[in-house]
């Protein structure tokens, strides 16, 4: 995808978010999920659930935390 590409969709989707109609084309929707967008499979619901998702007491949460005695 050219820079020119990317910049006109980019236009797209800022005038959208200030309240203007959705104008993005199938093209331009089929370019982004080729390239720029990504599903994680760790957080891909399954049947309306996320099944990896933490909860507590459940499942395992590593928040991004420094490590104790590193400057920050």
């Amino acid at each position: 995808m050219r820079r020119a590409d990317l910049q006109a969709i980019r236009e797209k989707l800022l005038a959208y978010a200030l309240g203007s109609r959705y104008r993005l084309t199938t093209d331009d929707e089929r370019q982004l999920w080729a390239r720029y967008i990504h599903l994680s499979a760790h957080w891909t619901p399954s049947n309306g659930l996320l099944l990896n998702k933490p909860a507590p007491n459940r499942r395992l949460a590593y928040n991004n935390k420094p490590q104790g005695g590193y400057p920050q």
